[in-house]
């Protein structure tokens, strides 16, 4: 299992640099991973600061429209108000949480998303 883990799973993450490269990884998976790639492509632009192309993701697929709304309305209300600033906050939030979930803090360093810089 080791070996599997180092040799088969590891050189793939890897090769995981950007959130394009983390798209292409997760698109590779196929169908089963259609409403996760729906939602990516709506937070990925906005992470990376294109909050036009964000919107117009969100907006040519409903039940993702609605989801946003209801399950991440802060999300939503700063997209529709272009408030770059409370995105970037959310997505630091978001991030810290996945951190402490998955008890990263001894190797996590904090870094800019796109949309900062």
């Amino acid at each position: 299992m080791l070996d599997m883990i180092e040799n088969e799973a590891l050189p793939k993450l890897y090769t995981i640099n950007t959130f394009e490269d983390y798209f292409a990884f997760i698109s590779s998976f196929g169908r089963e991973y259609t409403g996760h790639i729906q939602y990516l492509e709506v937070f990925i632009p906005a992470a990376n600061g294109d909050l036009e192309l964000s919107r117009k993701n969100l907006e040519r697929r409903a039940p993702i429209l609605a989801d946003i709304k209801k399950f991440y309305p802060r999300f939503y209300r700063a997209l529709v108000d272009d408030d770059r600033s409370e995105i970037a906050r959310i997505l630091h939030e978001w991030e810290a949480d996945t951190v402490s979930t998955y008890k990263l803090e001894k190797i996590w360093e904090k870094t800019p998303f796109p949309l900062e810089l």
